[in-house]
């Protein structure tokens, strides 16, 4: 009983890093693909 209790304890720990470590990856994807995804949509010329 006293085992399944630390193994709780252990995975709430994980789930903060493990959060920061996917919304971390989340937002450097939006970073580096969201311009190419504006620009896609844009009408406008790229030298105005």
């Amino acid at each position: 009983m006293h085992c399944r209790r630390l193994v709780e304890i252990s995975r709430r720990r994980a789930v903060v890093p493990l959060a920061l470590f996917f919304g971390t990856f989340a937002w450097s994807f939006a970073y580096v693909s969201l311009p190419f995804y504006i620009q896609r949509l844009s009408g406008g010329d790229t030298a105005a």
